[in-house]
């Protein structure tokens, strides 16, 4: 579940155009994890940095879960380090 976002602007963005986002894991907590966004357009220009905050949430039960450690390992073995 999104439990926070902010999204700062750097630059403008134009249409047509791309967008190039890289995305990496700030950090993992028991219940919830934090990503952070560059956001660059065609010429590699930095146009926007954004934050989110996520928290494992269970619907059915109406409570948060503690952070899967498959998924754990997985983010790790991708981003090439430990949280």
């Amino acid at each position: 579940m999104l439990a926070s976002c902010k999204c700062d602007f750097k630059a403008p963005l134009f249409y047509p155009g791309k967008a190039i986002i890289a995305s990496s894991v700030d950090y993992i907590k028991n219940t919830s994890f934090s990503i952070t966004h560059n956001i660059y357009n065609e010429k590699g220009t930095l146009v926007a940095e954004a934050w989110d905050v996520m928290v494992m949430f269970d619907f059915n039960k109406n409570e948060k879960v503690s952070f899967p450690d498959l998924i754990k390992k997985t983010i790790e073995l991708l981003e090439g380090r430990k949280y």
